[in-house]
């Protein structure tokens, strides 16, 4: 009959195996939607091939992050830089330019002298240091001064005793303790903030020349058999080529924040107590400081 004959037609038509013709609109339509050239044959894009792709991606880099991280982790790890206790405890907060404390032990081979630098002389200082609260605050402003002036180096606040000398690390050392043994603790008293022409002496706090710290300077100049131009105690705060002008502005500064209007505001002592001497490799040449290594610290067992 019509009807069986229109609904066999219909049938074939939705037949998964019948392409429609070329000029159909339904084809034109769905290709619009799709994106895609308006063929006949295109076939729908899915997502399960990019997803795949995307997937072997993820796990490639998942693989060598973790070969990373097992790298990293099987390094061996540098061991921390042993400091003497005392004076070199400051250092403890200090940066990376800071002087280095090196632990100098005498072994049946002889001083371990890992710490000389190539290219750099053998030349060796002996330094009194503060202590505590008056150290902290007294490096403060030596790094009040480096910021202010560009490319000034870092080193901890001291009182040389003696410096140049051009002897080994082991002698040096042996008549260090010599020198500890001989000498008693005294007291350094600070006179006022003062300015001089080199490297070395920019600005510092320039020390009262009393007997004890005289004395200290004189023992010293003995024991090294080393004559050196008249002893001028000072506590240095900026090591620096700036000009003149420069320099007086630095010390006018330093007065402010160390005394301010009355002497005594910022500092809690006019000076430190000296009960120890320290070691110090420091070869002249270096003005970055960055060789300077503190070898031994040595208490003061003299008598009066």
């Amino acid at each position: 009959s019509a009807t069986a004959a229109s609904a066999a037609a219909a049938g074939e038509a939705g037949s998964p195996s019948t392409l429609p013709e070329p000029g159909d609109p339904r084809v034109r339509l769905r290709c619009r939607r799709m994106g895609r050239p308006r063929s006949p044959h295109a076939e729908v894009p899915t997502v399960s091939g990019r997803s795949e792709a995307l997937g072997w991606w993820l796990l490639c880099g998942l693989v060598a992050a973790t070969a990373g991280l097992a790298l990293l982790t099987g390094l061996p790890r540098q061991a921390p830089l042993r400091r003497p206790a005392g004076a070199a405890a400051l250092f403890s907060r200090a940066s990376t330019v800071a002087p280095r404390a090196h632990t100098s032990e005498t072994t049946a081979g002889g001083m371990d002298k890992s710490y000389l630098r190539a290219g750099l002389e053998e030349s060796y200082s002996i330094w009194a240091m503060p202590r505590g609260t008056q150290a902290d605050l007294l490096q403060q402003e030596i790094d009040a001064q480096r910021a202010a002036h560009r490319g000034a180096p870092f080193f901890p606040p001291h009182v040389t005793m003696l410096a140049g000398i051009k002897l080994s690390g082991e002698e040096v050392l042996e008549r260090a303790k010599a020198l500890a043994r001989q000498l008693p603790p005294y007291y350094i008293l600070f006179d006022q903030v003062a300015r001089g022409e080199i490297y070395f002496q920019c600005v510092y706090l320039l020390c009262k020349k009393d007997e004890d710290t005289m004395a200290a300077g004189a023992l010293a100049r003995t024991i090294y058999d080393l004559p050196t131009p008249p002893y001028m105690p000072h506590l240095s705060l900026l090591y620096s080529h700036t000009s003149e002008e420069k320099r007086e502005a630095a010390v006018l500064a330093a007065r402010e924040r160390l005394y301010g209007d009355e002497a005594g505001v910022a500092l809690p002592q006019n000076g430190f107590h000296v009960d120890s001497l320290t070691i110090w490799y420091t070869p002249g040449e270096d003005e970055s400081c960055l060789s300077w290594v503190m070898l031994a610290e040595l208490p003061l067992t003299g008598r009066v």
